[in-house]
């Protein structure tokens, strides 16, 4: 439980709007899809780096991402103390290990996307909209009994 009483209220009563929020725009995803445009005019400058540069500025631009490299990264510098050799080898599997994961999942993506097309792309969204709603009125229902077996009030 929080220490402080208004954090708890505005942690649970946030983070349970936040997940209502997320299962609507899946659930308005699935009832009224837009078309993406992935055509050559949709697409981001070819000249400059502009794919290479928004996909850096995205995975820089994700605080779990800095948060989980940190954690990971920091954990096991500290473990290896400063060794030089054992840090660089852990460097390049890690960056290695980073694009193998993205080459994956980039054809992941588009292989489902052809074989799936738009309809499992709104079964999709209707199991992300299921699941974000399952887990606001699960943290809604244990909020609320927090609440009411005396865990934490505003007074």
């Amino acid at each position: 439980m929080l220490a402080v009483p208004l954090l708890h209220w505005v942690f649970w009563l946030g983070g349970t709007a936040v997940l209502l929020f997320l299962a609507w725009r899946m659930l308005r995803e699935v009832l009224w899809p837009h078309e993406l445009d992935l055509g050559p005019e949709g697409a981001a400058p070819a000249g400059g780096g502009g794919l290479f540069g928004r996909g850096l500025s995205l995975a820089l631009a994700s605080p779990t991402a800095i948060v989980w490299f940190a954690a990971v990264g920091g954990s096991v510098i500290a473990s290896y103390g400063g060794q030089r050799r054992v840090l660089v080898a852990f460097a390049a599997g890690f960056f290695l290990a980073g694009v193998v994961w993205s080459a994956v999942l980039s054809f992941g993506a588009a292989t489902l996307s052809r074989v799936g097309g738009r309809r499992l792309a709104r079964a999709l969204s209707l199991v992300s909209a299921l699941l974000f709603l399952y887990f606001a009125v699960t943290i809604f229902l244990r909020g609320l009994a927090a609440m009411v077996g005396g865990g934490a009030g505003l007074g």
